[in-house]
């Protein structure tokens, strides 16, 4: 993932940020400058230090290998979203809304009713 995307797994009633962000505000987080909580309103959240685009020749790509298996529930997200919604609430929108369409709609109503701020990017995937 570039910039200022997430991807969180939910499996066993546990969610998981599987990415990490490419802003100031997670780095000040990852050196233990910043609790995780403060990243959502830290002015530097949206500061990125990487996406595409900002590197002259070679790409560089974060990459995740992740085995799957049935059960488990994928979420990419944008800032948009996880800006607006805590884990906590993100966890209880993919554990109660199971057709993935539907839960992607009600993430985008959530976060428009917390004020959508920024654009609201949604992709749920069910591991069947």
């Amino acid at each position: 993932m570039r910039g200022d995307c997430r991807v969180y797994l939910l499996e066993k009633q546990e969610l998981r940020q599987l990415t990490d962000d490419h802003t100031i505000a997670w780095v000040l987080y990852k050196h233990g400058e910043i609790r995780k909580e403060e990243i959502r309103t830290h002015p530097m959240r949206s500061r990125l230090t990487n996406h595409l685009g900002i590197y002259e020749g070679e790409l560089k790509v974060d990459w995740i290998e992740q085995a799957v298996k049935p059960g488990m529930r994928f979420l990419v997200c944008s800032d948009g979203l996880y800006d607006m919604l805590s884990d906590a609430e993100i966890k209880e929108v993919l554990m109660k809304v199971e057709d993935c369409k539907a839960c992607g709609e009600e993430f985008v109503k959530k976060a428009n009713e917390k004020g959508g701020e920024d654009n609201i990017t949604v992709v749920v995937v069910d591991i069947e």
